[in-house]
């Protein structure tokens, strides 16, 4: 048998009506994503300021174009953080439909890999973290926390 919550509170009373608190599962996701992203930024900038300095102008449009790709994935990344720190449901699945193609393409990645171990243990962080936060996003807490009343 699955569990099943017939009315609010029947499993965690503490968790119910419309001031239940925030899951501490998904403050420190949201952390999580906040801190990733800030340093993929960074890392994004340091590296296209680099790379700058070191190639022909030709390439610079690639650059520049990865560099913006970078900053819009990241940009949504934090804000659908926020939001879920804020108790918005919609955040929830803007971070799965982000986290569906990533579970498929290193899945595939991973039968791709042959030698390099330090890929294949980038690959599964991924992939373990990818999972945890699928979860911890639907979990039954997180689930009444998102579709409470707000008000």
């Amino acid at each position: 048998q699955y569990l099943k919550i017939k009315k609010c509170g029947q499993f965690w009373p503490h968790f119910c009506g419309e001031n239940m608190k925030r899951p501490i599962s998904i403050t420190i996701l949201s952390y999580i994503i906040i801190i990733a992203n800030i340093v993929l930024v960074t890392v994004a900038l340091v590296g296209t300021y680099n790379l700058f300095q070191r190639i022909e102008f030709a390439l610079s449009g690639a650059i520049i174009s990865n560099l913006l790709e970078t900053l819009s994935y990241t940009t949504i990344g934090i804000i659908s953080a926020i939001a879920l720190l804020k108790g918005k449901d919609w955040a929830r699945f803007v971070l799965l439909f982000s986290a569906i193609p990533k579970i498929i393409y290193y899945s595939f990645t991973i039968f791709l890999i042959e030698d390099d171990y330090e890929k294949l243990g980038f690959v599964l962080i991924i992939l373990v973290f990818s999972f945890i936060m699928i979860y911890f996003l639907f979990n039954n807490k997180a689930t009444l926390f998102f579709t409470q009343k707000k008000g």
